[in-house]
């Protein structure tokens, strides 16, 4: 059972986009079924719904939101017990529970009653950025340090979780990546055309981008700048796109769905993640598994997801050093199909289930010995 604290829905499709990968991924070898728990205004714990969704069993609870994590959780342990018997009840009775991030993974503690094995995948970014409260600390360390295992998403992750849950067992596996979806294909003439994809938050560092690729249209005046995803930080950069004159050679296409996202870096030639803090991208492992080199930001797991042989990684905020790194790269030609095979044999659905089946077993075999 994959207990979820974010996981894509009708209202938000790209919430937790990774997680749903994971599951089809896992999905491969094992019997899964979801519980995604949210906090829905004005109404009590329960469920919401249970169906098939992408072919897997899902089902939703909602709990009323509270001011913090912390307050909700009572109501969210509520809500979960409630979907797990309705998957009981329905003949699912899982041999592992497989929590996404700290909070998932107490409530899947105490909903599986120390009777099946937990295993939390850690994701949350808020590790990286420092910005955990202390009461998430305490809670995370209580989390990690009563599960069977703990898996952060990059080693960098991992050393930080090390330190507040010196007693928890780690050991690093990466999201995966669809590589039947996120695969080369033929660009397109012109440009060169470089893509970046994500949120338009602060920390992801899209003005340092726009400030390097004006340098780099200095000299290269045919270059294209595509920009995928939405945010708060929007209406700024589009400002800022205008005064740098970049109208018609930068475009922010909003938010994509992973098709659109897949289809964009086929027919580019460069993607760019220029973030002050990341934890694992993804988006750097879907644009190796379209063949496509990457410049980055040398920041958390990115030196781990980046093939050093198709990129080059940069100081965060560094404009000069940015555009340096998109001229010096898109200057290379790059065997495609070749960064392709080595991201779908460390990155690609059947490699990490390979890992997650293998892990499985191993906690189901501690338990039997123990």
């Amino acid at each position: 059972m994959v207990l979820a604290t974010w996981y894509p829905s009708d209202a938000d499709p790209v919430d937790g986009v990774f997680v749903r990968e994971g599951v089809r991924a896992i999905a491969r070898r094992c019997d899964v079924a979801v519980l995604h728990a949210a906090p829905e205004s004005g109404r009590m714990p329960g469920i919401r719904s249970d169906r098939v969704e992408n072919g897997l069993r899902t089902v939703r609870v909602g709990f009323p939101p509270l001011p913090t994590a912390q307050a909700s959780l009572p109501l969210r342990l509520l809500a979960l017990s409630t979907g797990y018997r309705r998957l009981v009840a329905h003949g699912f009775r899982p041999d592992v529970i497989h929590a996404h991030v700290y909070l998932s993974g107490f409530a899947g503690e105490v909903i599986g009653r120390g009777r099946v094995p937990v295993v939390i995948s850690e994701h949350l970014s808020s590790f990286v950025t420092g910005t955990i409260g202390r009461p998430q600390r305490a809670l995370a360390r209580r989390a990690y340090e009563s599960a069977d295992l703990v898996c952060p998403v990059s080693d960098d992750l991992g050393r930080r979780l090390a330190a507040i849950a010196p007693r928890a067992r780690l050991r690093t596996v990466p999201n995966p990546v669809d590589t039947d979806r996120f695969c080369p294909g033929r660009r397109a003439d012109g440009g060169p055309r470089i893509v970046a994809v994500a949120r338009l938050h602060e920390r992801k560092g899209i003005d340092h981008l726009l400030r390097a690729f004006a340098r780099v249209r200095e000299r290269r005046a045919t270059a294209e700048l595509a920009i995928a995803g939405d945010g708060p930080e929007r209406p700024a950069l589009e400002a800022l796109a205008a005064d740098l004159h970049l109208n018609g050679a930068a475009s922010f296409l909003g938010l994509r769905d992973h098709a659109a996202v897949a289809e964009l870096m086929r027919g580019a030639d460069l993607l760019v993640l220029p973030s002050l803090a990341e934890n694992l991208p993804t988006v750097v492992l879907e644009a190796h598994a379209c063949g496509l080199p990457v410049v980055a930001t040398d920041v958390g797991g990115t030196r781990e997801a980046l093939d050093p042989s198709a990129g080059r990684l940069v100081e965060p905020g560094d404009d000069e050093g940015l555009a340096a790194a998109i001229a010096a790269v898109l200057a290379v030609d790059h065997d495609a199909e070749a960064v392709a095979a080595r991201a779908r044999e460390r990155y690609g659905y059947d490699a990490v289930a390979e890992r997650w089946e293998a892990t499985y077993r191993e906690l189901l075999a501690t338990r039997e010995r123990g």
